[in-house]
C-alpha cells in the first residue's frame, strides 16, 4: 500500500510539473512573439504566437496576441489578403473572449484590436471614411456587448468612446458619453479630446 501511494504521488507530481513547464514555456513563446512583432519580424511573431497557443490553448491572451500580429500583417496587402488575415484575427478575438468571458482584462485589451479590425487600410488615416464594411459590424457588436458588460466602469466607457468616435459609431459614442457624464463628468474635458 505504501508503494502504491508513493507511485500515485510521483505520477501526480510529474503531471503537475509537465503542466507547469508547458505553461511557462507557452508564456516564453508569447513574450518572444511580441518582441518579434515590435521588431517588425511578422513571420517570427506569428510562429511564436502559434507555438504559445499550441502549448497552452486555454490562455486567452495568446489568441488576442496572435490577432494583433495578424492585424499588423495586413499593412500593405491587397483587399483579399487583408480580408483573409482579418477573418483569422476575428476568430482569435472571439476565441479569446469565449475562453474567459468574464475576464475584464481580456475584454478591455481587445477593444483596440476590434477598432483596427474595422479600419479598412491601416496605412491610411483612421477616419469615418476608412471603414472596412466587412468587419465594422463585428466591431459594433463587440462594442455594444461591452456597453452592457460593466455599467459602472467608467474606464470601459472612456475607452469605447475614443474608438467609437473615430469609427463614426455616433449612437454608441453618445451612449458612452452619456454614461461618462453620469459616472465621472470630469473625464469628459480631458480624456475624450
Amino acid at each position: 500500500m505504501k508503494n502504491l501511494s508513493l507511485f500515485l504521488i510521483t505520477i501526480i507530481y510529474i503531471s503537475l510539473m509537465i503542466i507547469f513547464w508547458r505553461t511557462i514555456s507557452a508564456d516564453k513563446e508569447y513574450v518572444y512573439g511580441q518582441r518579434e512583432l515590435k521588431a517588425g519580424n511578422f513571420e517570427g511573431a506569428i510562429e511564436q504566437a502559434n507555438k504559445s497557443i499550441e502549448k497552452n490553448p486555454d490562455e486567452s491572451r495568446y489568441y488576442y496576441g496572435r490577432a494583433k500580429v495578424l492585424l499588423t500583417m495586413t499593412v500593405g496587402l491587397e483587399n483579399a489578403g487583408r480580408a483573409n488575415l482579418k477573418k483569422l484575427a476575428l476568430n482569435d478575438l472571439q476565441t479569446a473572449q469565449n475562453l474567459n468571458p468574464n475576464n475584464l482584462v481580456t475584454l478591455r485589451n481587445v477593444v483596440p484590436l476590434y477598432y483596427f479590425l474595422a479600419i479598412e487600410d491601416l496605412e491610411k488615416p483612421a477616419d469615418g471614411k476608412n471603414i472596412d464594411p466587412e468587419f465594422i459590424e463585428a466591431t459594433k457588436d463587440y462594442f455594444t456587448m461591452m456597453h452592457s458588460y460593466s455599467p459602472t466602469d467608467v474606464g470601459i466607457y472612456a475607452l469605447l468612446a475614443k474608438y467609437e468616435k473615430r469609427l463614426g459609431l455616433n449612437e454608441l459614442y453618445e451612449q458612452s458619453v452619456g454614461r461618462i457624464k453620469i459616472l465621472r463628468p470630469d473625464l469628459l474635458e480631458w480624456y475624450l479630446k
